[in-house]
């Protein structure tokens, strides 16, 4: 993997439908960055933090892309907390 936790997103030259995206690309994810972001959420949906630099290329203009991964000091020790009351049977 190149640049985990990165990605671009490209100007479609040729929309084939009026529905065709404006631009297409992908982000490519370290598989442990996302098993934690699954295991440490209680919720059903994760949401995931971006940031977007426009860049100049071979074809021209894009979004060079990054996740945010940055995690406040003392985070996930407040998670541990949380599941280990859940643990407590009464």
């Amino acid at each position: 993997m190149d640049y985990p936790n990165t990605g671009a997103l490209f100007r479609t030259k040729e929309k084939k439908h009026p529905k065709s995206p404006d631009m297409w690309g992908d982000i490519k994810f370290d598989k442990a960055f996302l098993l934690d972001l699954i295991e440490n959420s209680n919720d059903q949906v994760i949401t995931v933090k971006l940031g977007a630099w426009t860049k100049e290329g071979k074809s021209g203009k894009f979004l060079s892309l990054a996740v945010n991964t940055y995690k406040p000091e003392g985070e996930e020790r407040v998670r541990q907390v949380e599941q280990e009351d859940d643990d407590i049977p009464f």
